[in-house]
């Protein structure tokens, strides 16, 4: 039971260890809790090479994009939930419609978690996308809703007269040779994952750069921020990503594991960076969803946080959030804002809106109260919304494939975990003593030890 310890002594090779282990949670009960309903398939992109191995020389890049169900599914559903309808990669600006070539047959699918490849057709690659951008986009015919809006607009809106459903969609009939990819639109079950590789081959830049694509699905117009980087040109580890889309938002909690029924003030930084070749993004307003169980402590220097202030230091902008500034407001579970039972929200919305260079980083601190009973990883999401009017970045339009709205409402996924452990141990013996904590998480224990 909670809180019970359980003690014993085993012999390890002639020396007598005595152990003790105590309950601080109920294992494995907290997890993901997704808030954006549009948001459920997670894509990342990997690449095989993180750098050219000749430079200046055409090579081939083999990118893998893993599809990940984060909510929780109704295995009973008619249709199945999570219904996928295309996967669209805008690939770096390095790589030019000009002389960026698709490699035949390089298009295979796995729906078992990676055990097993199956071919599949190939995908278009769309040339003369927002100037020389090249985007690959699977099924080759797809093309999206007009407006690229989901759900379609009410029958009762005035603008429904000119939605068109999307056409080229991934099928489940075998027999539909152009569509049918093995069933990786669907997904019946939490945490499944699916995966799309393909090839293509390119002579990238030997100046210093950083070359990064991102994932768009369809029908949701989710993103996946900065995936697969390759670095040119000698270019650092830490060289960011530029030419490659719009706003990358990660988050950072501290401390990220705590220990259970125990109030703990957790500190979050918020990172936004526009990784846009040039022009400046305006954040109207930032919305960040708390776990549940976790509650808003604030901004300002009474709960612990630090003044509201914009400030530009070596390319570095830092927003802190004032418990009355003149011209922002911040608001705790507003009915104008998504709020999911259980859960804290908290909107900034922020006049005149900030603004954020090329390839500079702006960053959010705020705080909040943790106590948790149950172990498992707690994660936190936030969304990024820019002015409204600003333009979509290139490689996204003609057509879109995504709206503003979509696009810039950045979605965090799981970053800024906080874990809470299950079982603490000691093991003590010869004068030495090892203390351990043990978390639940996704189906595997995570233990941390310190040794005295």
């Amino acid at each position: 039971t909670l809180a019970e310890t359980a003690s014993f002594t085993l012999d390890a090779c002639g020396v007598e260890v005595s152990v003790d282990v105590q309950r601080r949670a109920d294992p494995g009960q907290g997890g993901i809790s997704l808030v954006l309903d549009d948001a459920v398939i997670k894509p990342t992109m990997t690449v095989d090479k993180a750098r050219p191995l000749t430079p200046g020389v055409e090579e081939t890049y083999t990118f893998t994009i893993e599809l990940e169900q984060m909510g929780d599914l109704d295995p009973d559903a008619d249709p199945p939930e999570a219904t996928l309808e295309a996967v669209y990669v805008v690939l770096p600006g390095g790589f030019s419609w000009q002389t960026t070539s698709y490699v035949p047959n390089s298009s295979k699918v796995s729906t078992d978690g990676g055990l097993t490849w199956t071919p599949v057709p190939r995908p278009a690659l769309e040339s003369g996308i927002g100037g020389n951008r090249v985007r690959v986009r699977w099924p080759e015919d797809h093309v999206p809703a007009n407006p690229p809006d989901f759900p379609p607009p009410d029958p009762e809106d005035p603008e429904y007269a000119q939605y068109t459903g999307p056409t080229g969609v991934f099928s489940s009939d075998p027999g539909d040779a152009l569509h049918y990819f093995q069933d990786i639109e669907t997904f019946q079950v939490a945490r499944e994952k699916h995966y799309l590789e393909f090839q293509v081959r390119e002579n990238l830049t030997t100046n210093p750069s950083a070359q990064c694509s991102w994932v768009v699905l369809r029908p949701w117009g989710t993103v996946s921020g900065p995936q697969a980087t390759i670095l040119t040109g000698g270019a650092p580890e830490e060289t960011g990503c530029q030419k490659d889309g719009m706003i990358g938002v990660t988050k950072v909690a501290a401390p990220d594991i705590i220990q259970p029924g125990i109030d703990t003030p957790i500190k979050y930084t918020i990172s936004i960076t526009n990784t846009q070749a040039s022009g400046t993004l305006h954040v109207d307003k930032m919305t960040d969803y708390l776990p549940p169980g976790f509650n808003w402590l604030g901004g300002a220097e009474d709960s612990l946080g630090e003044g509201f202030a914009s400030a530009s230091t070596e390319g570095t902008i830092s927003w802190i959030y004032d418990p009355d500034p003149a011209s922002s407001e911040v608001r705790i579970n507003h009915p104008d804002d998504p709020v999911v039972e259980g859960r804290d929200t908290i909107a900034w919305l922020i006049s005149p809106p900030p603004g954020i260079n090329a390839g500079e980083t702006a960053t959010l601190v705020f705080w909040a109260l943790a106590s948790r009973d149950v172990s498992g990883a707690y994660h936190n999401e936030v969304t990024i919304l820019p002015q409204e009017g600003e333009a979509l970045p290139q490689g996204f339009t003609s057509p879109e494939i995504t709206t503003n709205e979509q696009l810039y409402t950045s979605y965090s996924w799981e970053t800024g975990t906080v874990m809470v452990p299950s079982y603490d141990s000691e093991a003590s013996a010869d004068g030495m003593t090892i203390d351990a904590n043990l978390i639940y998480f996704r189906g595997v224990w995570i233990t941390s030890y310190q040794v005295k």
